[in-house]
């Protein structure tokens, strides 16, 4: 039997206001981003910043089978989504906290209106 006595990771949640870095807080020389976590701000007080990009290129070929929609310019419809989110977390003593995320989604290269897809009623 070996019983190992090493500290657990931070836990990153689906949700960010859930993601856990209580070990940074307690760590005396932050390295890389986690120099933005847990930030004092006086006694029992800090503010954290974090944040992700994300990119992501589409292509489709024989868009929709050819039935294209009668808005759009172009049949072969590539395009690259781009989504940037920030985040701050200030924590005010045991008993306040503020989360606040700001999100930015792009979408370049089509001139396509967004189309909803239809659901075929029988």
């Amino acid at each position: 039997m070996v019983i190992s006595s090493t500290q657990a990771q931070n836990k990153i949640s689906m949700m960010r206001y859930d993601d856990d870095f209580k070990l940074v807080k307690k760590d005396t020389v932050k390295k890389g981003f986690n120099q933005l976590k847990y930030i004092p701000l006086g006694k029992n007080n800090f503010i954290s910043f974090g944040g992700e990009l994300r990119e992501q290129f589409q292509v489709y070929n024989n868009i929709n089978f050819g039935d294209v929609p009668p808005t759009f310019q172009d049949d072969s419809a590539n395009q690259l989504w781009h989504r940037l989110m920030m985040h701050s977390n200030i924590e005010l003593g045991n008993h306040f906290r503020f989360f606040i995320q700001l999100n930015s989604t792009l979408r370049f290269l089509n001139d396509n209106p967004i189309f909803p897809k239809l659901m075929k009623t029988n």
